[in-house]
């Protein structure tokens, strides 16, 4: 996610040995805002998944697309810091 990071957007990789499913239960207690989640068919197909903190996971988006949701978040929150 080094585009991510070109941009200054904070982010955080979890490559270690646990499954998806137990992942996803540490970040919401680590208060993780929002989730990418990217599996083995996802990196295949250049999708992730979001997951935003207690909210249903959305259905798997190109990466492309959910890069340039964040950006224009981003672009947004910094428009209205005034």
């Amino acid at each position: 996610m080094n585009q991510l990071r070109a941009h200054l957007v904070r982010e955080e990789a979890d490559f270690g040995t646990d499954l998806i499913r137990a992942k996803i239960p540490n970040a919401e207690r680590a208060r993780v805002c929002t989730m990418l989640v990217i599996g083995p068919r996802g990196v295949e197909a250049g999708q992730v998944r979001v997951h935003l903190h207690h909210g249903a996971p959305e259905d798997p988006k190109l990466k492309v697309e959910v890069i340039a949701g964040i950006f224009a978040g981003v672009r947004e929150r910094r428009a209205n810091w005034g």
